[in-house]
């Protein structure tokens, strides 16, 4: 075997593999519309306090941009969910991935304010996954290929390319934490005092510092070194199983300390991509057979793809800036991750007081850490929302567009639970607590005044 043929055989995916993770993403697309969809009014319509930005340049294509009214938002949810379930059962695969895609990244458009990393992954998993054969097993598509012509295992640009995208991702991740913060100092123990994100094994796990402070490095030792581990040539699967397991605890273990929404369950989905040809032959012994894919005219949009996107990875890393990165980024093309690569130095808290016109004052908002006492449900679990607490937490700034925005959103909900009372003026601060120290001092500061 020469040196082309062992990193070949570190790219080859095996297309049960690529079923299973078709049937996980599907669900986390599922599950995230689900999730999202009580909110509808509040974030993606002219009713709610997300208003439609103006500076729209080509998103202004992408149909959740067309119109901000309540039943056509409905109808494009209506819409996304039937796509993804069509992926989740491979009919029409290709279709169902592209138009999967297509929805995602409008959304997402929709409420850049409120998207983070887990997003952005998300969408480029499946734009890379346009490019692979995921209906080829364990779908209705596949019921329709003669079982004798069916081949086990896949080599492809598109492959390859979804495979570096997971890689780079990580290890991005990795290199944004080789500072003193994580290397010397304790970061974990300083991102743990951030209640705003904080879950109850994350508060039990700070009260051990020792521990958190070897744990920091070794994050990132985890996240530089591990990605390549998925590498491996399939002899080598136990290896590679156990690095496929070591991220699944290294994600799930993250995920009980912090709230970290969906990317636990999506990084999870995308990890069963490296899932070997051995492990599927322990279950179910059958020959493996290699197709080698050369498809012309998709190798002609990939390999300039490619070279401007994990090209652009390497531009960034030298200081320089990455061609059409607007475009990348909305496309979901974006191959670098800072997740936390230095600890928060605040924690965040809100309080909203307003004054009625009969002089009398009220408490809209006591805090973020207080149950809310709104007559209206979806308005009581908002308050505990994660993309509403992102939201937040990006608008946390004086005097922003935002602020204002939100807090006559927030006095228009009041006075419509309280018919005949008005409110005259209202405050809506912020609270800072320094935690870069333990019990660190306290500020706070008006964002927007109404």
């Amino acid at each position: 075997m020469n040196i082309f043929e062992r990193i070949k055989s570190s790219f080859i995916l095996d297309l049960r593999s690529l079923a299973i993770f078709r049937v996980a993403i599907a669900l986390c697309i599922i599950s995230d519309l689900l999730s999202r969809f009580r909110y509808i009014e509040f974030f993606q319509t002219g009713e709610g306090f997300l208003p439609q930005r103006l500076d729209l340049g080509l998103q202004r294509f992408l149909p959740h941009n067309w119109d901000n009214t309540y039943s056509f938002q409905v109808v494009l949810f209506c819409l996304a969910l039937i796509f993804a379930v069509m992926l989740l059962v491979g009919w029409r695969t290709k279709l169902a991935t592209f138009l999967s895609w297509l929805m995602l990244i409008s959304l997402h458009s929709r409420l850049e304010i409120s998207t983070d990393g887990s997003d952005i992954f998300l969408r480029g998993l499946l734009l890379w996954s346009m490019f692979l054969p995921l209906g080829s097993h364990w779908s209705v598509d596949s019921k329709n290929v003669d079982q004798n012509k069916k081949f086990t295992e896949c080599f492809s640009l598109g492959g390859t390319a979804i495979i570096l995208f997971f890689i780079f991702y990580y290890f991005s991740a990795g290199l944004s934490k080789l500072n003193d913060d994580w290397l010397v100092n304790s970061a974990l123990e300083i991102i743990l005092r951030q209640e705003l994100w904080l879950r109850s094994t994350g508060s039990i796990l700070s009260e051990y510092p020792g521990f958190l402070k070897i744990l920091s490095p070794t994050i990132v030792v985890f996240e530089i070194v591990a990605p390549f581990a998925l590498l491996l040539p399939h002899r080598f699967f136990k290896l590679r199983l156990i690095a496929i397991g070591s991220f699944v605890v290294f994600q799930f273990g993250m995920g009980i300390c912090l709230d970290l929404n969906m990317m636990p369950w999506i990084a999870t989905a995308a990890i069963l991509l490296f899932v070997p040809s051995a492990f599927w032959a322990k279950l179910s012994p059958q020959n493996s057979t290699l197709h080698s894919e050369r498809n012309r005219l998709k190798n002609t949009i990939l390999i300039p793809l490619m070279i401007v996107v994990f090209g652009g990875f390497f531009l960034q890393k030298a200081g320089g800036s990455q061609p059409a990165s607007s475009v990348l980024y909305t496309a979901g093309l974006y191959t670098t991750w800072s997740f936390y690569d230095h600890p928060p130095q605040v924690d965040y808290d809100y309080r909203i007081v307003a004054e009625l016109e009969n002089g009398k004052t009220v408490k809209v908002l006591s805090s973020l850490n207080e149950q809310p006492n709104w007559k209206n449900s979806t308005m009581n679990n908002l308050w505990q929302n994660y993309r509403f607490k992102y939201y937040l937490e990006t608008i946390s700034y004086e005097n922003t567009e935002e602020g204002h925005v939100f807090l006559k959103w927030i006095v228009k909900q009041w006075e419509a639970e309280h018919h005949g009372i008005e409110i005259e003026s209202a405050d809506f601060i912020c609270s800072e607590t320094d935690i870069l120290k333990p019990h660190g001092a306290v500020s706070e500061y008006l964002i927007s005044q109404y």
